[in-house]
Order: structure tokens, then C-alpha cells, then sequence
């Protein structure tokens, strides 16, 4: 395992890789569309060229080849999946891309210190291709319908730590205790949540409504190049801060899949972007 080593699988417009680097770490950024690709080499040329940077215009797959990729008019949608490509009525062009898998991407270019997964369905690619024998300490993927069984496989490999993570701000999702004049209160927040759902129109409304005015940037401390800590700027839709950054409790797996169980039934997993921790042990 490489101290200074960060993946970015799915790296979209390189946000988070630029964050990476002037984090003062070395970064292999996967990114699946090719124009995607063309821009980001354009970004990071001078960090290529002092070999701090490389661009793998890959997708992760099951099987070395070549597969058909969706290209969404909501480019942050394009996926390997046509479903997740073209959801809400969008349209979406198909290419063929080619294909590695995860494992043989970690042999050729080493073990990261944080792996950072966001691949639209296949994040489940990368997680069980990692080994026993040399795991990153860190680890993130979007929280999708297999987080579950995803956090239960990094738990028998060792990992220990989890954290369910809005990205609306980076904070980890807490539940209340029950019976807790919290826990009411929480509890009637994701009631009326769950009865807006039913007013499809309603719904709409405030979605448009809250989408019409989009945070322009969000500001969060972090260490920077492990000296004290510095204001950085992070773009909409780009992941945050690193794992290790972000205060806030650790759960246990048991915790964590209450705490998954809880989320899920509250409809909150609906209604933002939310990634999932995990850290070794140690």
C-alpha cells in the first residue's frame, strides 16, 4: 500500500482529482467517456508530466474487453447501465469503451491509501475486488441499494469502521436513540417527507423549486499536505472531503446497517447523494 496513492474511479471532470493532488498526493483517475478523458488530460498535463497523475480511459467491468457505454444528456448519469443512464426521461447515446478489471488495475499501479469509488452501479466492481493481503485504509462508494451486503464484505475483510455520509455538507448520518425527544423530532421530519412523496406534483414543485437555486461552491477545513488545516473550495457535485477529514462518530457494521435500515425506510436516501466510508481497523 502506497502512503501517497489516491484512485479516483469516476472521475467525471476531475474535481476531486485536482483536490487530490494539491492534497500532495500522487493520483490514478479512471474516467470511462472518452472526451471526459481528452479534457482531463488537458487539466492535469503539467501533473502528468511530473508523473503525479495518470489517466486511465477505462471502464471497470467483470472481464477485460469492451462494453457498451451510455452517454446521458445529464452527463453525471452516463453508466454502463442504460436504466441509470436514461432515468427521469433522459436520453442517452451508446459507445463502446474498453473494459479492465479492478484487480488488474490495482497490480499494475499499487494498492491507494484512499480508494474513491463512483461509477453509476458498478462500485461493486472495485469493492470485491480488493484483497485481504493489501487493503486500502480508506475507503468511499455511493450509497446505493447494495450498500449492505458491500459493507458487510469490507466488515470480513477487515474493515471496521463505517459511516453513511450526506453529501449535502459531508456530515455522517446519525439516527437518535428511541424514545428520544430527538428521535421524535427526526422521525416526524422523514413522516412529512414520506407524505410530500405522495403528491407527485407537490414534490415536484419543491424539487424544482430547491434545484433553481444550487449552492455555487461549499468551503470546508481540511488539512492540507498534513500541515494546518486550509479553506478549500469544493465544486457542486464533486465527493469532498477525504474520509479521514470529516468529524463526526465511526459505526460499527452492526451500526451501520441500523443505521442503513433506518435511512432506507425514512426516504431520506431518496432525496440527496450519499456515499459510504469505511476505514481499516488500525
Amino acid at each position: 500500500m502506497d502512503q501517497r496513492l489516491v484512485f479516483d474511479v469516476g472521475a467525471f471532470n476531475g474535481d476531486d482529482t485536482a483536490y487530490y493532488l494539491a492534497q500532495g498526493y500522487r493520483v490514478v483517475t479512471i474516467e470511462a467517456d472518452p472526451s471526459a478523458a481528452v479534457k482531463l488530460r488537458v487539466r492535469f498535463a503539467a501533473e502528468i508530466e511530473a508523473g503525479r497523475c495518470t489517466i486511465l480511459n477505462v471502464g471497470v467491468a467483470d472481464q477485460d474487453g469492451e462494453a457498451t457505454f451510455y452517454l446521458s444528456e445529464l452527463a453525471v448519469w452516463n453508466s454502463f447501465d442504460r436504466a441509470m443512464a436514461t432515468r427521469e426521461g433522459h436520453k442517452a447515446r451508446e459507445i463502446r469503451v474498453p473494459c479492465r478489471m479492478f484487480a488488474s488495475i490495482l497490480r499494475e499501479h499499487g494498492v491507494p491509501f484512499y480508494l474513491k469509488v463512483d461509477i453509476e452501479g458498478r462500485d461493486h466492481l472495485c469493492i470485491l475486488a480488493l484483497s485481504r493481503d493489501d487493503l486500502p485504509p480508506f475507503v468511499s462508494f455511493e450509497a446505493d441499494d447494495d450498500a449492505a451486503d458491500l459493507v458487510r464484505h469490507l466488515d470480513g475483510l477487515g474493515y471496521r469502521k463505517f459511516r453513511l455520509v450526506s453529501q449535502r455538507g459531508w456530515k455522517p448520518v446519525v439516527i437518535p436513540d428511541a424514545g428520544s425527544a430527538r428521535h421524535v423530532i427526526w422521525s416526524g421530519r422523514q413522516w412529512i417527507r414520506l407524505e410530500l412523496r405522495k403528491y407527485s406534483a407537490l414534490h415536484g414543485a419543491l424539487e424544482a423549486l430547491r434545484s433553481a437555486f444550487p449552492i455555487a461552491a461549499r468551503y470546508a477545513d481540511v488539512p492540507a499536505n498534513g500541515g494546518p488545516s486550509s479553506t478549500w473550495r469544493f465544486a457542486p457535485g464533486s465527493s469532498g472531503p477525504m474520509p479521514f477529514e470529516i468529524p463526526g462518530p465511526w459505526l460499527t457494521m452492526a451500526e451501520f446497517q441500523h443505521t442503513w435500515i433506518c435511512a432506507k425506510t425514512s426516504g431520506i436516501l431518496e432525496s440527496s447523494w450519499f456515499d459510504v466510508h469505511a476505514a481499516l481497523e488500525a
